[in-house]
């Protein structure tokens, strides 16, 4: 396999894919600067592309004939966990995940990599919130090799319905002793979203108990004898 420095990985949805934002948060990524030799991933759910390639928007499928990036098919649809896993489990090197409606300037993935060299066993984010007394990602992270308790994903589905990654991955880290560390390079923009862009979501966020899901997953973990 080639030798990278680095992964930068982005999930999306059929009901997102063709509006162009996923394009250009797509560019955005492709045209980086850097001395670092990284590619992009685009993780997608075969349950919604069942036609793979022929499902996608010209855009995009042209830059994957193109081979400005590479597309992972994922089984199952792990929402926005997607752009994670699978794809920690193809590379053997840093992951950056980012979100399908944020754009990046050109030294985004350089900036991040050498704070990733200054400080190799933090996970990195570009802002972020603090709920449940973890600190959460933000638009754009780097996740460091074992940086969070490796468990299978079925775990987010079953404890957290598929939402709240950010906060899965929180508590996943913390039972792995990994921390955050925030940049603030200001080099990420977030593309308004359109008001009825990912509604069903946003309610199952508003109704999650998230104290709940995090008590369940620690729970499970017992119970399947993963932590004590």
């Amino acid at each position: 396999m080639e030798q990278l420095d680095c992964i930068v990985s982005i999930t999306s949805w059929k009901g997102r894919i063709s509006d162009k934002d996923t394009a250009y948060a797509l560019f955005s990524l492709i045209r980086q600067k850097t001395k670092y030799k990284f590619k992009v991933v685009l993780t997608l759910s075969k349950e919604e592309f069942p036609n793979l390639e022929n499902d996608l928007p010209e855009d995009i499928r042209l830059m994957y004939e193109g081979n400005a990036i590479d597309i992972v098919w994922a089984d199952g649809n792990y929402k926005a966990l997607k752009k994670l896993y699978p794809v920690c489990k193809l590379y053997d090197c840093p992951i950056m995940t980012t979100d399908d409606d944020v754009l990046c300037k050109d030294n985004t993935i350089e900036a991040f990599m050498d704070a990733h060299i200054q400080d190799p066993k933090v996970v990195l984010s570009e802002c972020g919130i603090n709920v449940l007394g973890m600190p959460l990602t933000g638009y754009f992270r780097l996740f460091p090799k074992d940086s969070f308790l490796d468990v299978d994903p079925k775990y987010f589905k079953e404890c957290f319905q598929t939402a709240e990654d950010d906060l899965y991955l929180a508590t996943l880290m913390r039972l792995k002793g990994t921390h955050l560390k925030y940049l603030h390079t200001g080099l990420v923009m977030e593309i308004p979203r359109k008001m009825n862009d990912g509604t069903a979501l946003r309610h199952t966020y508003n109704r999650i108990d998230r104290n709940a899901c995090v008590n369940n997953l620690i729970g499970r973990l017992k119970q399947d004898k993963i932590i004590e």
